[in-house]
């Protein structure tokens, strides 16, 4: 659930929690070759784009509502998660997925 509008990137928010915050990046490596003065001659892609996916709420969950697809072949895949509590607030989570495919 959502405080308001917040894309989720195709993860799964936790029954429970409230989805405040989202981001996505992509990465893409790139192979260079240099001439004898340092100048780049060639810059190639390599084949592998990663695409990290982070969204961040308050709330409670149960760790079996969290989506985790151990298929790396173009799934999501959960690769890190945390919680954070204190006395003095709900708790915040924290959980990033990451994508991989080819260029």
């Amino acid at each position: 659930m959502a405080f308001a509008t917040v894309n989720s990137f195709g993860a799964s928010d936790p029954a429970g929690g409230f989805l405040q915050e989202s981001s996505q990046e992509e990465s893409l490596e790139v192979a260079t070759c240099r001439d004898a003065n340092g100048n780049t001659v060639l810059a190639v892609a390599k084949g592998l784009v990663t695409k990290t996916t982070t969204i961040k709420g308050k709330g409670t969950y149960a760790l079996n509502q969290i989506s985790r697809n151990n298929d790396i072949g173009g799934s999501i895949v959960l690769t890190s998660g945390k919680t954070t509590e204190s006395a003095e607030d709900f708790p915040d989570y924290e959980f990033t997925y990451t994508s991989y495919r080819s260029n």
